[in-house]
């Protein structure tokens, strides 16, 4: 079975600190958004998340979905905010060979992108999407559960909370964005400021007049 696990985390700081995930674009929440593309791929989803009460919000949230999706909330296994601790907790949270890491904050990323990324991990400790200029998605990413959470663990013990340190330990395909993505920059684009939320209504203004 897929297994992808949703960061979920993360507050909005320069959004009031809003609770993101249930930011609404489009209609609904994002996450919403994202779990409902998610269950034509008929997943197991762990949604990370840092307190009590982000996992008290989702419950309440998530209800009707949990009757017809495999949905799991954990709560980050170490007390700290970094991207590092999120991707920790969905491995040890991960009870398959290899999960898919995605953000709670990426309103377009489609499932079907995730499939494609799915097929580039082949024989490799990871795959992540890089762009032309070398900057690279680690948070939207697929890793196998062993290697991944021993090179976590090392970085851990070290203190070193960059996932940049983790990577550097494994064996990693990098995929050119147009070869997982069949629009980067939209699937890509995340929620950080009330500009940002401007922009994604904008896209989907455009979005739904394709459409029709």
């Amino acid at each position: 079975m897929l297994e992808v696990a949703i960061l979920a985390g993360g507050e909005g700081k320069r959004l009031r600190n809003s609770y993101k995930p249930l930011l609404r674009i489009c209609g609904k929440p994002i996450l919403m958004n994202l779990i409902e593309k998610l269950e034509k791929l008929e997943p197991s989803i762990i949604i990370v998340v840092h307190t009590e009460e982000q996992e008290n919000k989702l419950k309440v949230e998530l209800e009707a979905l949990k009757q017809r999706t495999n949905i799991r909330i954990i709560r980050d296994a170490i007390n700290s905010q970094a991207s590092l601790i999120g991707l920790y907790t969905a491995l040890t949270s991960s009870t398959g060979d290899a999960v898919i890491v995605i953000p709670s904050d990426t309103p377009f990323l489609e499932a079907s992108s995730l499939l494609r990324l799915k097929a580039k991990l082949q024989d490799y400790d990871a795959a992540i999407p890089i762009w032309p200029s070398g900057y690279i998605e680690p948070l939207i990413a697929i890793y196998r559960v062993v290697p991944a959470l021993e090179a976590v663990k090392e970085s851990l013990s070290k203190n070193m909370l960059q996932i940049s340190s983790t990577l550097k330990r494994l064996r990693i395909n990098y995929v050119p964005v147009d070869q997982v993505f069949s629009r980067p920059e939209i699937e890509t684009f995340n929620i950080n400021t009330y500009e940002d939320m401007e922009r994604a209504e904008k896209i989907c203004r455009e979005k739904y007049a394709i459409n029709e």
